[in-house]
């Protein structure tokens, strides 16, 4: 939504802005339904949108294939627990806060961050700088190299902007939920992703903090529960059930039906 991306200041809130606001008003009253991913998207949608729709607004889970699904692998690094972030470099992501919070983390835990875009180079200097030696930046990877890279790794890593006004729900969860890996929200207080992942889907915890050492400790406390692999589990079976995109599609069509 270009309200989201103005706070992010990835568009200006100048006369582009406006247009593009004024644009997607004008495409939403049109539409016989309007889809989204949690009740507390739906609670900022109707509050940032308060003009007639003329239409239903529901929630369908977020979708994904079953490609590069498989069994989780366990490779033995000599104790050491890899936590990843894969997504793109790019601002409104707060991975900042994630790499700042390396110096607390447990000395066997490392940070490897998969992706490219226009923090990159900044984020290497960061890194090279402040000596953050568990802190591996790799690149871009292929989809199929990635999927298949993360199935042996310890954490999934999800961080959001805690600026923003509107409630994030982070598609790249169904990765992590794939790869069976346990999941760390790291999002905005007003988001519910944080309960989908710790209540609806018990497949990690959240943290609803940019503060480093606080980001550190809730990394540091999951990778030592004795359940941080059913927990991964559960995110995949959860995945499996709700949102592989077959049964996300028979949602649609009901939907479609039931509007005509």
């Amino acid at each position: 939504f270009p309200y989201h991306q103005i706070q992010l200041s990835l568009i200006s809130k100048g006369k582009m802005g406006l247009i593009l606001q004024k644009m997607e008003n004008l495409l939403l009253s049109r539409m016989n339904s309007i889809a989204l991913m949690s009740d507390c998207n739906i609670k900022q949608f109707n509050n940032i949108y308060p003009f007639n729709l003329h239409s239903r607004v529901v929630t369908i889970p977020i979708w994904g294939d079953t490609k590069n699904l498989g069994e989780f692998k366990y490779i033995r690094r000599d104790n050491k627990k890899i936590c990843v972030f894969g997504g793109q470099l790019i601002r409104g992501r707060n991975i900042e806060s994630v790499i700042d919070a390396s110096p607390y983390l447990d000395e066997n835990v490392v940070l490897r961050i998969i992706g490219d875009g226009e923090l990159f180079e900044s984020l290497q200097e960061k890194i090279v700088e402040n000596k953050y030696a568990n802190v591996e930046l790799l690149g871009r990877l292929s989809r199929e190299d990635y999927l298949e890279e993360i199935k042996s790794y310890d954490l999934g890593i999800i961080v959001t902007s805690t600026t923003t006004k509107t409630n994030s729900f982070p598609s790249k969860v169904i990765d992590y939920f794939k790869a069976e890996l346990p999941v760390i929200a790291i999002t905005e207080p007003g988001s519910d992703f944080g309960n989908f992942i710790e209540l609806q889907t018990q497949s990690g915890k959240a943290c609803y903090s940019e503060n480093p050492r606080e980001i550190a400790s809730t990394i540091n406390c999951l990778l030592k529960r004795e359940d941080r692999v059913e927990l991964g589990k559960n995110g995949k079976n959860y995945f499996l059930e709700n949102m592989v995109v077959d049964e996300v599609a028979k949602k649609i069509k009901i939907l479609a039906k039931v509007d005509k």
